[in-house]
């Protein structure tokens, strides 16, 4: 089988592809959060309101956990933002992507640094199977939308004499 198909697609397409690549992202954190007996995202700001509470200097280790749980819900916001756009076909979503890209490796390089901490080979194959997949696909994701033209519909796509 080839891929000769995905280089076909019109933009309208690939923005409906990486809405739904985004929209699993999302499903895939609540289900994880509920599997854990969170609710997804509120866990994560009552937890952030707790350490904001506390003043750290810098050198100690919750300054750095704070930043990166303040990264992370940025991130999680973003996600949620480009899900959105790119499903209303909005030419902006490109600038959102990149925005997020050095949130999205920054949350690879911990779930990178924390898949060698489990015991289990298996679990640690499938975490480093996972990573990579991860990677491929915000890689592809920020080339794919560079090279689009943005000629379209949707928001924020213009009208006639704006294109022309």
């Amino acid at each position: 089988m080839s891929l000769v198909w995905f280089f076909r697609l019109s933009q309208k397409q690939y923005f409906v592809m990486w809405g739904l690549v985004d929209a699993a992202f999302i499903v895939f954190y609540c289900i994880y959060c509920l599997g854990l007996n969170r609710m997804p995202y509120v866990y994560d700001f009552e937890a952030l309101q707790l350490m904001w509470r506390g003043s750290y200097p810098v050198s100690h280790w919750l300054y750095w956990a704070v930043r990166l749980l303040e990264a992370f819900m940025i991130f999680n916001l973003s996600v949620w933002v480009s899900c959105v756009l790119f499903f209303l076909n909005c030419k902006w979503v490109r600038f959102v992507v990149y925005a997020q890209l050095p949130f999205r490796l920054t949350g690879l390089l911990v779930l990178g640094a924390s898949v060698f901490l489990i015991q289990s080979w298996m679990e640690q194959v499938l975490g480093c199977a996972a990573i990579i997949l991860w990677v491929l696909i915000e890689v592809f994701k920020a080339r794919n939308l560079s090279a689009l033209n943005f000629q379209g519909e949707g928001i924020g796509a213009g009208t006639a004499s704006d294109r022309e």
